[in-house]
């Protein structure tokens, strides 16, 4: 039956993507808040159950392994599925917009103008950015303590001290740099110039966020503007590049993983082998593949069967509700302005990481994510995961409706990658709250800095691209 179940969750996945929402054109963009969902579902509950029915047990969660549970999380998942995939089609089909809305949208947009000049502010932003990060590497001991920071087991080990709460608020700031290269990057792709100069420096000031910050979630919303405006000022970005793009992500997330590993281990001298690690069995693709980066099914099913004792932690259903999804919305208040302000705001993966016995509930440093499959179950059982998955699907109708419009500009770009952002923390992380956290408050700097030339800009202009033919990539 588990085999079943997969082969199910595979159908529904193949309609889905075959399902895809439609642009103006009639083509099936890549970068739709459906897709990102899709993908989501694809390699943080596809790829680790075929993983797990390969290795015939759990990793990291061995203690709640057996036939039966891990039936019952591969049917739970499929079941979200459709129940996602009914709510996007059903709210699809409620909110269509007719040809007529488009035309009148369209020829408003011809009526826009925009401000020319933006470009004093821009290199400021992005000077003033790039200063402070490389600053901050410097008087925080130089590149090889910043590298040695990425991997906390590394860090412990060599005797290297983390960044205090104020180095961690200018790494913050400094994001500003971060949100002027993607707007020059995304400004030349819409111009047709100097955008391999623009992506290098893009590249660059990325490099130097991920070596301050050792979290790949900061670049994100950076590569999803820059990625939205290739398709929407160059070159159509479909669901035919669904075959590349699903290994391009693994690669993508092995190439950083690994960079965090093994890059400071290498730096202080520390020789990690991975043949010492029992699940990588000599492999590096297997660690990677066994990582807690695919750990997201063995998670839900530390949620279903640990249901009530990780509600009683948080007091109850309820209080795990308001705890998780709203209170953290807290943790954007500046302590000067709430001196008494909580140290920890909770998740419910840190119930999930306290069932484990990894950290204890008190005191929470880290979290493992059920995905929103298995947070809404901790919720409300079953039927929560079904309504929690419909209502996303809902939501990422809605978010895709802009793909029907035609008066694409620069700032619509933002805001429709933050919506993608934020859609895909939403079903990974599954709370509202720490959705907003990563979304929203650790990229303060980016938003600033993209919000300000935004207005300088008076984004709403009508997009327009060199040429005068759209290909579209196959």
């Amino acid at each position: 039956m588990t085999v079943l179940g997969l082969a199910m969750l595979t159908v529904l996945l193949t309609f889905g993507f075959l399902q895809a929402p439609q642009d103006k054109d009639g083509a099936r963009p890549v970068l739709s808040a459906f897709n990102v969902v899709l993908l989501g579902i694809c390699l943080y509950v596809l790829l680790p159950a075929t993983l797990i029915l390969n290795a015939g047990t759990y990793t990291w969660a061995t203690d709640y392994y057996s036939g039966e549970i891990f039936e019952k999380t591969v049917w739970l998942s499929a079941l979200g599925v459709a129940a996602f995939l009914y709510g996007n089609m059903l709210s699809r089909r409620q909110n269509a917009i007719d040809d007529t809305e488009l035309k009148s949208t369209h020829d408003a947009g011809q009526s826009m103008s925009s401000r020319p000049s933006t470009g004093a502010v821009l290199y400021g932003l992005l000077v003033v950015g790039l200063v402070l990060k490389v600053a901050l590497i410097v008087y925080s001991g130089g590149f090889a303590q910043s590298i040695t920071r990425l991997s906390d087991g590394v860090r412990q080990f060599s005797g290297v001290e983390s960044l205090d709460a104020g180095a961690i608020l200018l790494v913050t700031v400094s994001g500003i740099a971060d949100g002027a290269a993607t707007w020059g990057a995304l400004r030349s792709l819409r111009q047709g110039r100097g955008a391999k100069a623009w992506l290098f420096v893009l590249l660059i000031t990325l490099a130097l966020t991920y070596v301050l910050t050792g979290k790949r979630l900061v670049i994100l919303l950076p590569i999803t503007v820059v990625l939205i405006g290739f398709h929407v000022y160059r070159r159509s970005l479909t669901t035919r590049i669904l075959p590349i793009a699903i290994p391009v992500a693994i690669a993508v997330g092995f190439l950083t993983l690994s960079a965090r590993v093994f890059l400071p281990a290498a730096v202080a001298g520390y020789n990690l082998d991975v043949n010492n690690i029992a699940y990588a069995d000599g492999s590096v693709l297997q660690f990677y593949l066994y990582s807690l980066e695919f750990a997201s099914v063995e998670m839900i099913s530390v949620a279903t069967e640990a249901r009530h004792d990780i509600l009683d932690m948080f007091g109850g259903a309820w209080n795990a509700l308001v705890t998780t999804n709203f209170d953290p919305f807290l943790y954007s208040v500046p302590r000067a302005v709430w001196p008494d302000k909580p140290t920890v705001f909770y998740d419910l993966s840190h119930g999930i990481t306290a069932a484990l016995g990894v950290t204890p509930f008190e005191d929470p440093t880290v979290g493992y994510a059920s995905t929103l499959i298995g947070t809404s179950f901790l919720i409300g059982g079953t039927v929560g995961t079904v309504i929690g998955m419909l209502l996303l699907g809902v939501l990422a109708a809605r978010i895709d409706l802009r793909l029907r419009r035609v008066d694409w500009s620069d700032g619509s770009i933002v805001i429709y990658a933050l919506a993608l952002v934020a859609v895909f923390h939403l079903f990974r992380q599954g709370t509202l709250g720490w959705t907003f956290i990563v979304s929203i408050v650790q990229n303060y700097g980016v938003l600033l800095s993209l919000l300000v030339l935004c207005v300088l800009a008076k984004e709403g202009h009508p997009s327009h691209r060199p040429n005068s033919s759209r290909s579209v990539n196959s």
